[in-house]
C-alpha cells in the first residue's frame, strides 16, 4: 500500500543508522538530501520493475496538427506504457479525452519501417506507426522528450499517451514526500547508510549493503504477483471487426 514518508524522516533514520546526529558533523543535511534522492531514485526504478506501470502510470493526451509530425511529451515523461489514436479531436487541444470516440493502438515504429511508413499519406489513423525521441531544446542545456508518428497525420485527430512519470519531487509543506510503499523507504535508509559509512569507511557498510540487497530481492519478488486478481492473457489489438472497424 502507499506510505507518505518525508525526506526529513527518512534523513533522521540515516543519522541515527549512521550514527551521525550533528548536522554540522561529518555530513551535513544538504549532502545526505543529495545520497537520499539517490536511494529514492533507485528504488523508483525498482518499483517500476516490479510492474509498476499499473501504479504509476499517467495519461496525456492531445490533437494533431495536420502535417505535424512530432509532439512535445510532458516534462515528467520517464518511459512509455501505451499509444491509442482516434479520428475524434478532443477538446482543449486534446488535452481532455473526446468521449464516444472508438481508438486504436498505434504499433511502434522500427528503424527498417522509416522509409515505407514515410512512403504512406497519412490520411488512415490504421497506417501510423509511432516512435518516441529525445532532443536538445534548442540552444539551451534542457533535454525534451517527444512522440513522433510516421507517416505524419494528414487530419485532427486525438492522441493518448500512457507513460511512467519521473519520480516525483514535489515539496508539501516545506518537505518532498516520497511513497515508501509498504515499508520498503528502508530500502532508501540502507541505501543512504551503505554510502555514507562507506565514506567514512566504517566497516557496517557491508551489513547496510547486505540489508539493501535484501530489500532489493523483496521488491523484484513482486514482480510476478503484486496484481494477482487477473491473470495475464494475450490481447488482439489488431483493428477488429468487433470495434465497428474493418479490418485493414
Amino acid at each position: 500500500m502507499p506510505v507518505a514518508v518525508t525526506i526529513d524522516a527518512l534523513r533522521d533514520r540515516v543519522r541515527t543508522a549512521t550514527r551521525q546526529p550533528n548536522v554540522n558533523g561529518f555530513i551535513s543535511n544538504q549532502e545526505l538530501d543529495r545520497i537520499i534522492l539517490e536511494g529514492a531514485y533507485s528504488l523508483y526504478n525498482l518499483l517500476i520493475a516490479a510492474r509498476g506501470e499499473h501504479y504509476y502510470v499517467v495519461e496525456w493526451g492531445s490533437n494533431t496538427v495536420p502535417g505535424g509530425k512530432r509532439m512535445i511529451l510532458p516534462d515528467n515523461f520517464y518511459r512509455l506504457v501505451s499509444v491509442m489514436i482516434s479520428e475524434k479531436p478532443g477538446p482543449n487541444a486534446g488535452l481532455t479525452q473526446p468521449q464516444g470516440a472508438l481508438w486504436y493502438e498505434i504499433p511502434r515504429m522500427h528503424p527498417q519501417d522509416w522509409a515505407s511508413q514515410e512512403s504512406l499519406p497519412g490520411t488512415d489513423i490504421r497506417s501510423l506507426k509511432y516512435a518516441v525521441e529525445g532532443e536538445t531544446h534548442g540552444n539551451t542545456p534542457t533535454a525534451v522528450a517527444s512522440i513522433a508518428l510516421y507517416p505524419a497525420p494528414q487530419a485532427v485527430w486525438n492522441l493518448r499517451v500512457r507513460y511512467l512519470p519521473t519520480l516525483d519531487l514535489t515539496a508539501y509543506n516545506g518537505s518532498i514526500i516520497f511513497d515508501g510503499v509498504n515499508g520498503f523507504d528502508a530500502y532508501v535508509v540502507a541505501y543512504a547508510a551503505e554510502t555514507v559509512c562507506a565514506m567514512q569507511e566504517d566497516s557496517t557498510a557491508a551489513f547496510w549493503n547486505a540489508k539493501k540487497a535484501a530489500l532489493e530481492a523483496q521488491i523484484r519478488g513482486l514482480a510476478s504477483d503484486r496484481d494477482g486478481a487477473t491473470a495475464a492473457v494475450v490481447k488482439d489489438v489488431r483493428w477488429g471487426t468487433r470495434r465497428g472497424y474493418p479490418r485493414a
